[in-house]
């Protein structure tokens, strides 16, 4: 997660209960999700509210990209991960 959606997440409701991130226990804090339009947060789910789909998504998504950003027009920028040598 980049600075932006960090600093994002301490204001974050999720979009679909209104639970606060903030009030999370750490644990679950690291399972909610960005939501991203065209490289821009657009807002956030917590885990009780995500589907099985958008779950493996974000794993899969964790597993395989690096996110920089922003960019010279604020979008976050999701490259795929360098393997191993």
């Amino acid at each position: 997660m980049d600075a932006q959606a960090k600093a994002l997440m301490n204001q974050a409701r999720c979009d679909r209960c209104g639970a606060r991130f903030r009030t999370q226990a750490s644990a679950k804090k690291q399972l909610w999700n960005a939501v991203f339009e065209g490289g821009e947060i657009v807002g956030f789910l917590c885990p009780d509210c995500q589907t099985a789909d958008e779950s493996a998504e974000a794993t899969i998504n964790e597993a395989t990209l690096d996110y920089y950003g922003p960019d010279e027009r604020g979008r976050t920028v999701a490259r795929p991960k360098e393997g191993e040598s």
